[in-house]
């Protein structure tokens, strides 16, 4: 039996972190207030006489420690949610925003994360008898019924079923800055909890989507053009920048296949405000 669960504090509380915890439980599954609540408040009771102690609480801890490495395996831990976003180039370079929707879990509102509720009951895992372990062929390894607790669950919470954490739909505007390429936004916090209340992270990727003209290549924007009869005695060519402006491209006298005209200034530009050229390769 997890002693510090039970009480809801971490494995290195102070005794008026411990004593804070222990009234507060009291207060909602003490036998006067709740009268279903019973065999949690013996529980409760039970984890508080032991950590209160000083004394028993070193020989809890002494003798935890014979499977607590492998109950470290098995322990809940905050996991990150990571999320793909694809944008244009011409989004890319202006910059633009974002709504994401997604799911993750956040601690139970129902039982704070307890997993508890009013007529839950904690009886002995049958398959380790409580010890938390078992034996598999001759080497002593976590219980998988009941990951190392010594006991199961009767009438969990009916929110999160006694998980302590629930599914929950989010949604966040991002913003995107102006000059973002390839990038990994990170949003502390707003990955999955566990019943603790620690968080993992957002992890947000950013993609450029393929563009129907132009490659991107560094800060330079290439693209091939085929000549015919009518631009070549017009003397010039038209493309458009990432900003949507048009572009009058004078041809040279002695333009041939091969040829490569630069725009200077006219490709990407980062947000520190190097930029890169339009390049026009001709077919």
């Amino acid at each position: 039996m997890d002693y510090y669960r039970i009480l809801g504090v971490p494995k290195n509380a102070t005794q008026e972190q411990i004593k804070q915890a222990f009234r507060e439980k009291a207060k909602k599954y003490h036998p006067d207030v709740n009268p279903e609540g019973g065999q949690i408040f013996k529980k409760i009771l039970e984890a508080y006489e032991t950590l209160s102690d000083p004394k028993k609480r070193k020989a809890y801890d002494s003798q935890n420690k014979t499977y607590s490495t492998l109950k470290e395996i098995f322990k809940e831990k905050p996991s990150d949610i990571k999320l793909d976003v694809y944008i244009t180039l011409e989004e890319a370079y202006n910059g633009t925003e974002r709504w994401l929707s997604y799911d993750r879990k956040v601690v139970c509102s129902t039982c704070e994360g307890e997993g508890l509720y009013d007529n839950s009951q904690f009886i002995p895992c049958k398959k380790c008898k409580g010890s938390g372990l078992v034996e598999i062929l001759g080497i002593k390894t976590i219980c998988f019924e009941c990951k190392g607790k010594g006991e199961k669950l009767i009438n969990p919470c009916p929110q999160c079923e006694g998980k302590g954490t629930v599914e929950k739909t989010e949604n966040l505007k991002i913003t995107i800055p102006s000059g973002t390429k390839e990038k990994v936004f990170v949003y502390k916090g707003l990955g999955n909890e566990t019943s603790f209340g620690d968080s993992g992270d957002l992890l947000v990727k950013i993609h450029l989507k393929n563009h129907p003209f132009y490659t991107l290549k560094g800060l330079d924007l290439i693209c091939k053009l085929s000549l015919t009869k009518e631009i070549i005695e017009r003397g010039y060519i038209t493309v458009y920048n990432l900003k949507g402006e048009k572009l009058k491209v004078k041809l040279p006298p002695d333009i041939q296949e091969g040829y490569i005209l630069r725009v200077k200034g006219e490709g990407f530009k980062t947000s520190d405000g190097k930029i890169g050229d339009i390049l026009i390769k001709i077919n």
